[in-house]
């Protein structure tokens, strides 16, 4: 699976380092067409209690007035750095990847263009993955907002009842996964956001701080998944970031969206099958079943009755159930016959 970054230009700034001897935190913030709402993604960073950070804003091809807020940005402080890709990548891993060669931290945390960071976010994963050298990366709960910054509901409402298996508590709200919450991964829920996570780098493969560009969605759950298998995870339970809701996400493409997930369960099947029990193998089997399915379902809303039979047919084979063969007959119907 390739993980390899584009070419780029980069604006360099002058250093960020600050006088403290706190570690420097390296912040990866991906930015497209990001005018709406980047002035208050940059002063969410800005906000933050833990001063020593860097800001490597990478900017994906953006036509509107990114560029210019980023370099007024960068003007006015030295931590903030514009990195311009000289093509548009339309993948935010590859996005991503951009920037990792150039980050100068002992840890890194990711943001998008339009979410949030809560002022104590930095400080508190700084705080906990210093207190837990054995641990790999960090991870909260977040909200959701929508386009007018109203709070929705929690990311992770259940997850304490839901993952308790794979949890210890540490001290009120601070859990550490077991070396096994991969599993609570692969076959319930990732748990972790991309802008939840803050990884400690010299703890890790090099290898494993990029995202893996097959994906364009699901690549951050395949990045965690890969942390997990590397070391331990904390888990924090409060909201520390804010995630943005609205038209444009990239995960409202159903289609795209259940692609992904279907080829991710197939990878999880192929690397981690071995490490499951039979029964969780299962499981994970019917999990791919079901992700097919949908994936036909979508190609069908979208006119296309023999791409979705093909899929159909993929879950019956895993499963047989009467409802699949159904969808398999009904999407060949609606294939008109050639002239």
């Amino acid at each position: 699976m390739s993980s390899h970054a584009e070419p780029t230009e980069f604006h360099p700034c002058s250093p960020g380092m600050s006088s403290s001897n706190e570690p420097l935190v390296s912040i990866v913030l991906t930015c497209f067409n990001s005018e709406r709402f980047l002035e208050e993604t940059l002063a969410s960073v800005r906000a933050q209690t833990y001063r020593n950070w860097e800001l490597l804003a990478v900017n994906d091809g953006s036509t509107d007035k990114t560029a210019q807020l980023l370099e007024a940005a960068a003007q006015l402080d030295s931590r903030i750095k514009h990195i311009r890709r000289t093509e548009r990548s339309g993948q935010p891993g590859a996005a991503r990847n951009t920037a990792i060669p150039l980050i100068q931290g002992s840890f890194v945390a990711f943001l998008d263009h339009d979410d949030l960071f809560l002022p104590e976010k930095l400080e508190r994963q700084v705080a906990l993955l210093k207190a837990h050298p054995e641990c790999v990366a960090a991870f909260h709960d977040l909200d959701y907002i929508d386009a007018n910054g109203k709070i929705i509901s929690r990311y992770l409402p259940n997850f304490l009842k839901d993952a308790e298996a794979y949890l210890k508590e540490l001290s009120p709200d601070v859990y550490i996964c077991s070396r096994q919450f991969y599993e609570f991964q692969v076959l319930r829920y990732a748990g972790i956001h991309t802008i939840s996570c803050m990884i400690a780098r010299d703890r890790i493969n090099g290898d494993d701080l990029l995202f893996n560009t097959e994906f364009t969605i699901c690549e951050d759950t395949d990045m965690w998944i890969r942390l997990g298998l590397q070391g331990n995870l904390l888990y924090e339970d409060r909201p520390l970031s804010r995630y943005r809701q609205h038209d444009s996400s990239i995960t409202k493409d159903f289609e795209k969206l259940h692609y992904f997930a279907t080829r991710l369960a197939e990878y999880n099947l192929e690397r981690l099958g071995h490490r499951l029990s039979h029964t969780q193998r299962q499981a994970l089997i019917m999990r791919l079943a079901s992700s097919l399915k949908d994936l036909g379902w979508s190609m069908r809303c979208n006119g296309k009755g023999r791409s979705a039979a093909k899929q159909f047919f993929r879950s019956f084979v895993l499963v047989p159930r009467w409802s699949t063969a159904a969808a398999i007959l009904s999407a060949w119907r609606s294939v008109k016959s050639p002239h």
